[in-house]
């Protein structure tokens, strides 16, 4: 439980983020490496703040989240995000952290709610909320487009039998 109120409160601490958390391990990285990467990250809107390991494996001991104090090992960092959370967006930081051979997503927080890496790169694919609404309302017009052409086909069929009758005399 410790855990979860640790991901929280770096949420809390970062109070211009609006949804994303991401959690990650780092290696290796030189000074100059690393400001490339950091430059990177804060090109894409997002921020990058190292953290104290040794804070989250106190935290985690003690919890019923102890084994997963072997998964957090090494160097960690806390990326986020002011912008609204979108699947574009997310998308668009996890490629940023899959093309970085000496970073690895460990978790998320979205909405206050811990997600592991299989979600949130399943999450990413999501469709927009526009395409979502442009699909819906493709759905609900071609009801609509089939009433109608069925009305137009027997208002056409009326007016060919009237011309009809009418030309020949009936």
């Amino acid at each position: 439980m410790q855990s979860k109120n640790y991901f929280k409160a770096q949420l809390l601490k970062k109070n211009e983020t609006k949804g994303l958390v991401l959690f990650v391990q780092y290696s290796d990285y030189t000074v100059k490496e690393w400001d490339l990467f950091k430059g990177q990250i804060a090109g894409s809107d997002f921020t990058i703040t190292r953290i104290k390991n040794t804070d989250m494996l106190k935290r985690l001991s003690g919890s019923s989240y102890t084994n997963l104090g072997s998964s957090f090992h090494g160097s960690m960092a806390v990326i986020s995000c002011s912008q609204q959370f979108s699947p574009k967006l997310l998308k668009r930081i996890i490629k940023i952290i899959e093309e970085q051979s000496k970073l690895l997503l460990v978790c998320g927080l979205l909405n206050k709610e811990i997600v592991f890496p299989g979600t949130l790169t399943k999450w990413s694919e999501l469709p927009e909320d526009t395409e979502l609404y442009l699909t819906f309302t493709s759905l609900v017009k071609k009801p609509i487009q089939k009433v109608l052409s069925i009305s137009n086909q027997g208002m056409n069929m009326v007016c060919s039998d009237l011309d009809k009758h009418q030309k020949l005399g009936d």
